[in-house]
């Protein structure tokens, strides 16, 4: 079989979204996930009703506000630091309601550095808490933000899952802003697991919601994930249309997380309109941001990214160093999604090279991977690759 260019229709930015504030995930592409950003769900705010009470409790308070604030100018490392000292004082202090605030607010830190393990772990210690106190905000946000790292993970039964766990406690509460973030995760989670039906559906919805809203950066979220998916179903102009306007409102909101996915994205755009040079312009702009905010899963996903565009220049060899040094942060945070499509390109190198074995292997790699995580799509996609080359 001769291979003429990369047969990877796109990645997830982590250049996607997610509410917590996150940019999901994503695979070669970028999604955003709300707690985080277009991150996991967003930080939530601690009420500073007890902070007269102590003088610690107050100190926890100021530093949970300004972690919040860290986490807003994508100072990941900076807010995680703040969380753990509010975390500390909380627990000195035996305040269980800013302990489990403080442990949510630290798995966002987490995601947004795509050290999905820690968060897992942060957010499965704080769900208890939340329940013992009957705090059902709480406990809406904890399973949001838990549902964000599955995602990144490429877990997406288990996102979805918990995700129509935390829904019913929004719409109970008739909290618009909570429901828009769960919506907007849904739609990212049915992204990553090739459900496009659903997720347009959900997509859509959240978007009209945070628009409802005035909420700009969760509004712009929803419509770079819904960019990412056109851009998986091979429809790159409209992805565009909406990574155009986006861009400015990142920019205009100073989010370097959002900006730099919203970049990333646009590369992928390039990419399938067969325009690799451009790619690679917009690609190199967002990898130095990424790299500066630590986001470990973007910075991969604009690597194997550019790894294809190298593919597509044909240069093959250029492009595998890029696409082995996605491989390598990939497998080390955990994402299975974005090691699939990784692998999948990397295939494609070894082809244009002549080298037929490593070839296969990559490409039988990635095919088992999408079949482990339910990516029926991609799996069939890689099947057929494989027949040809028999």
């Amino acid at each position: 079989m001769r291979v003429t260019r990369s047969v990877l229709g796109c990645l997830l930015p982590v250049a996607m979204i997610c509410s917590a504030d996150f940019l999901c995930p994503q695979r070669a592409q970028t999604l955003e996930i709300s707690p985080q950003p277009a991150k996991p769900s967003d930080v939530y705010k601690i009420p500073l009703v007890y902070s007269q009470e102590n003088e610690a409790i107050e100190a926890a308070d100021r530093l949970l506000q300004q972690g919040q604030s860290q986490l807003k100018l994508s100072q990941f490392r900076a807010g995680l630091q703040s969380f753990q000292q509010a975390l500390n004082l909380y627990r000195a202090a035996r305040e269980q309601t800013g302990e489990a605030w403080a442990l949510n607010n630290m798995g966002t830190a987490y995601v947004s550095l795509s050290d999905y393990d820690r968060a897992i772990d942060v957010f499965q210690q704080a769900l208890p808490m939340f329940r013992q106190l009957n705090n059902r905000e709480g406990e809406s946000a904890i399973l949001t933000n838990l549902a964000n790292a599955y995602t990144a993970q490429g877990q997406t039964r288990k996102a979805i899952e918990v995700l129509q766990q935390a829904l019913p406690l929004c719409r109970t509460r008739r909290d618009q802003p909570c429901e828009a973030r769960v919506l907007q995760n849904l739609g990212t989670a049915y992204v990553f697991s090739a459900q496009s039906e659903q997720a347009v559906q959900f997509l859509q919805r959240s978007a009209a919601v945070y628009r409802e809203l005035g909420d700009r950066r969760g509004e712009a979220g929803s419509l770079m994930n819904l960019a990412v998916l056109y851009n998986a179903q091979n429809q790159p102009r409209r992805a565009m249309e909406l990574l155009q306007q986006v861009l400015p409102v990142y920019r205009d909101l100073k989010d370097r997380n959002g900006e730099a996915k919203a970049l990333t994205n646009l590369g992928v755009s390039y990419n399938a309109l067969a325009q690799p040079k451009k790619a690679v312009e917009f690609l190199q702009k967002a990898l130095p941001m990424l790299r500066q905010m630590g986001d470990r899963n973007s910075e991969a996903l604009a690597l194997a990214n550019l790894g294809r565009s190298y593919n597509d220049l044909s240069q093959p060899r250029q492009g595998m160093v890029f696409l082995q040094q996605a491989l390598s942060i990939l497998r080390d945070i955990g994402d299975r999604n974005g090691e699939a499509y990784a692998l999948t390109n990397l295939g494609v190198s070894h082809a244009l090279l002549g080298q037929k074995s490593p070839a296969v292997n990559a490409l039988r790699q990635a095919q088992t991977i999408f079949r482990t995580i339910g990516n029926r799509v991609f799996e069939t996609k890689i099947a057929n690759i494989l027949s040809r080359m028999k």
